[in-house]
């Protein structure tokens, strides 16, 4: 597969069908996908997030749209009647799950509204509480699609939580941090300059969003059924969130860890690089053979100058004339 068509998804909301490169999400223990949206795009991400959910319902899983984007909330549609109370109710005061979730008539796919106005959106996606309430959705096995503002320094807290990352947008961001684009079939994406410098660093977590660790499952139990033959492909560099044709499986879940789940496998150490077997110790005690040098030479400068190999005026040693017999 090119590396171009594995860093970017076309997606048509009207098409009815999933796009090509998107992994599915797995049938127990949920995931959460962060969708970060750009300002351009942010009327066109609910359809788009919308036409995903659908399809991924149609395949057996369970989908809920969660509007984290606080600032300027775009869901329910204008068509629905607006709840009193949303996510930032279940994270400021405790509402539940079951009393925040809305059904919209004709949709289908429940949703999260944002919920009451808060005044510190940072806050908000920084609050403790989003543990607790990823919890809940992951232990009902819901697959969590997470619409975030692109343009808001404040969610990356907030993405480090997720599975998995995508930018909505029509902007081809390069370089670390960079996320795989989903972006309208009709548009084709463009470069984009380098991200601006973050005002503050990422919290160090068990799984940061840009690089993620990718366990492996019984091939046939995910990933897009399109009966394509991939027994000779070659293997590429890996993309998080994207197919691969070696492997079909999703990120370890923080948010499960002491709750009876196990990660199928653990990052290596990075503090410190692996030792070279073929590097020589270093001797720390050179001090005994200099020392045995220094008499040798000693030694034989005497006994150069015993048997009058070395001539001093004035002096006439025996050993000379031993020496000369």
């Amino acid at each position: 597969m090119p590396e171009a068509s594995r860093r970017t998804i076309r997606l048509d909301p009207d098409a009815g069908t999933l796009p090509e490169g998107l992994l599915l999400p797995p049938e127990q223990g949920g995931e959460v996908i962060a969708f970060l949206v750009e300002p351009a795009l942010r009327d066109w991400a609910p359809s788009a997030l919308g036409a995903l959910a659908r399809g991924w319902q149609e395949r057996g899983r369970q989908p809920v749209i969660v509007d984290a984007d606080f600032a300027n909330p775009s869901l329910p549609p204008e068509s629905a009647s607006q709840p009193r109370e949303g996510l930032s109710d279940a994270l400021f005061f405790g509402a539940s799950v079951d009393r925040i979730l809305l059904q919209i008539p004709g949709e289908g796919v429940p949703l999260v509204p944002a919920g009451t106005v808060v005044p510190d959106a940072a806050e908000a996606w920084a609050h403790e509480a989003w543990g607790g309430f990823i919890r809940t959705l992951r232990g009902r096995n819901w697959i969590v699609l997470l619409l975030l503002p692109a343009d808001r320094e404040g969610v990356v807290p907030l993405t480090g939580r997720a599975d998995r990352v995508f930018r909505v947008g029509i902007e081809l961001r390069e370089g670390p941090g960079a996320h795989p684009l989903i972006h309208p079939a009709s548009s084709t994406p463009v470069p984009a300059g380098p991200p601006p410098q973050p005002a503050t660093s990422q919290p160090a977590t068990s799984q940061p969003v840009t690089s993620q660790p990718v366990t492996s499952r019984d091939a046939g139990t995910g990933g897009w059924d399109d009966g394509t033959d991939v027994s000779g492909a070659t293997e590429t560099p890996d993309v998080p969130g994207m197919t691969r044709a070696d492997q079909d499986s999703l990120a370890v879940k923080p948010e499960l860890e002491g709750a009876g789940v196990t990660a199928a496998s653990e990052a290596a150490p990075q503090d410190a690089p692996p030792p070279n077997p073929e590097a020589r110790p270093i001797s720390r005690r050179p001090f005994p053979w200099v020392l045995l040098l220094v008499i040798l030479v000693l030694v034989g400068l005497a006994a150069a100058i015993w048997f009058g190999w070395i001539e001093i005026p004035g002096v006439d040693l025996p050993g000379r004339a031993a020496f000369n017999g």
